[in-house]
């Protein structure tokens, strides 16, 4: 809730600024994160604290405990992993490092990582991995770009692409990202959210199709055409005036 409206802001003056002044505003952000970072390696290095002290003591309700596990896991299978949703359906029989028939936990069945993207890293490996979060963010592009070519409302085709639209879809998008780092919501089996996620995809790659078809940049053969039809004309011979009473 409080990031996603900062991420809009920044995304939108993207989107509609100049792309010299999109290039530096992008830049001057990514700066500001890395030297916030480098800052506070620096006073950890200077008091001699680690930095990963602040994170130590956080379970996430246990989930730390399950990614441990699961980077362990992933390790076996680094590059196709176990299969799409296969992870969890292995036998615990024939998995030493389960000990359990219950999976992970003694007192519930676990049967997800609680981190989307371990989930696909498990279960796609790391080609799983880079196709997934390069679809995911292909559409993200798709969005941004809309909200700077869409109009705010177009009252001759209501059903088109409109910037409110544009913009609901890169909150989507966005949110379910940043949700993905407590929740396997991205690429498993959540029938809602996946509904969400396609509609969001067809929908973007539709309207990026409909751009590129009236985007006269795109079709280079339709300038030729006319050129060819213009010379054809100007080569025939004058047709006979025909007089009619």
């Amino acid at each position: 809730m409080l990031v996603i409206p900062a991420l809009l802001w920044l995304f939108s003056t993207l989107a509609r600024s100049r792309r010299t002044a999109a290039i530096a505003l992008a830049c001057g952000t990514a700066g500001s994160l890395i030297g916030a970072l480098f800052g506070y390696l620096i006073w950890c290095s200077v008091t001699n604290n680690d930095p990963t002290a602040p994170f130590q003591s956080m379970t996430f309700t246990g989930r730390t405990d399950l990614w441990t596990f699961m980077l362990l896991e992933i390790q076996k299978r680094p590059w196709f992993g176990a299969g799409f949703y296969s992870f969890w359906a292995i036998n615990p029989a024939i998995q030493p490092s389960l000990k359990t028939s219950m999976w992970f936990g003694s007192e519930v069945h676990i049967n997800e990582g609680h981190q989307g993207y371990i989930d696909l890293l498990a279960t796609g490996g790391i080609v799983g991995f880079a196709l997934g979060v390069g679809v995911l963010i292909y559409a993200i592009i798709l969005a941004i770009k809309a909200i700077g070519k869409t109009p705010a409302w177009n009252r001759t085709h209501p059903v088109t692409m409109t910037r409110p639209v544009a913009f609901f879809h890169l909150a989507f998008l966005l949110a379910l990202s940043i949700h993905n780092f407590t929740e396997s919501n991205l690429f498993s089996n959540n029938g809602f959210l996946a509904m969400a996620l396609y509609f969001s995809l067809f929908e973007l790659t539709s309207w990026n199709r409909q751009q590129n078809m009236l985007d006269p940049a795109r079709k280079p053969w339709e300038g030729s055409a006319s050129v060819i039809l213009s010379a054809h004309e100007n080569d025939a011979p004058p047709r006979p005036l025909i007089r009619t009473t």
